[in-house]
């Protein structure tokens, strides 16, 4: 009987032991995962990657660096135009202060110049296009009377197609268009301008 006891205890504590073991690993593996993790060789292929970004990363951090530097540069150099003109604004330095007022304008109009140019060729590569079109539309309009002024009425005779087309016709006194049914068929054109003269 005591070795019954000896064993259930024993059971009982290995459980024990056991579920103690399992809730320590879980919250070790919870608390630090790197210790767990299987650490992946690098290939030259990944170093090169890696190497490059790096690169890339450090070209833009002295890019921007430049770029800062050059821009409170700029300020500095701006800042320091400006106390020169009130300096001989103050000092009664009229020709010095319209100097420096001078160039500061000329730099505007420099900018609104180049502004100008820009909106002109604009302008003008648009009218280019305008007059394209128009040429376009005047060549496809020109076809069209080509067109109609093939249907000669000298060349038709009974047989052919055309001489069953109606052909618009203007009268000059009274300065009508007939056309459609009221207009004559191209093979009756002659006889028709015979009736009605004018």
């Amino acid at each position: 009987m005591c070795s019954n006891t000896r064993e259930a205890a024993c059971d009982v504590l290995r459980t024990e032991v056991v579920a103690c073991m399992r809730k320590d690993t879980t919250l070790e593996t919870a608390l630090n995962t790197k210790a767990y993790k299987r650490n992946k060789r690098q290939t030259l292929r990944e170093a090169r990657v890696t190497e490059k970004l790096e690169k890339q990363q450090k070209m833009d951090q002295e890019r921007k660096k430049r770029q800062k530097h050059q821009k409170e540069n700029k300020k500095k150099e701006q800042e320091r135009l400006e106390k020169e003109r009130m300096r001989r604004l103050m000092a009664e330095d009229e020709e010095g202060y319209r100097k420096l007022i001078d160039q500061k304008k000329d730099k505007r109009l420099a900018y609104l110049l180049s502004q100008t140019d820009e909106y002109i060729t604009n302008m003008m590569s648009l009218l280019a296009e305008h007059k394209e079109d128009i040429r376009k539309k005047k060549m496809e309009r020109k076809k069209k009377k080509k067109g109609v002024e093939a249907v000669n009425p000298e060349v038709l005779d009974e047989s052919s197609n055309a001489s069953d087309m109606r052909v618009s016709v203007v009268e000059t006194a009274t300065r009508k268009i007939l056309s459609g049914e009221g207009a004559p068929l191209a093979s009756q054109l002659d006889t028709w301008l015979e009736l009605n003269p004018g």
